[in-house]
């Protein structure tokens, strides 16, 4: 199951699920308007008892030390993405399981 923790509100992560057709691909979402901000864990734990699933049995995937944290503060394992917000050493100061560089390496 896919699920997005976003920093957009509710309104604006409705806007770009519809506006590129992927709503269907996610099985839970969560705006910042919400839940506390990242890097504050509710959002991941909102979404995670929405689907019944276990941290250890998720893998957050994030561009930014924010999402990396908030993962950690779950002891959730994470992947980074070196193609958003923070470089892949800011990413890696959080442990991920890998940082990639690309959606095929993803």
């Amino acid at each position: 199951a896919l699920a997005v923790a976003t920093g957009k509100s509710r309104r604006g992560l409705d806007r770009v699920l519809d506006d590129t057709g992927l709503r269907p691909l996610f099985a839970a979402t969560r705006g910042a308007d919400e839940a506390n901000s990242k890097p504050d864990p509710l959002m991941l734990t909102q979404i995670l008892d929405e689907l019944g699933i276990a941290p250890h049995q998720a893998v957050m995937i994030g561009d930014s030390i924010h999402d990396m944290a908030m993962a950690e503060a779950l002891a959730m394992p994470r992947i980074g993405v070196s193609w958003g917000v923070h470089d892949r050493g800011r990413l890696q100061a959080h442990h991920p399981l890998a940082v990639v560089d690309t959606m095929a390496e993803l």
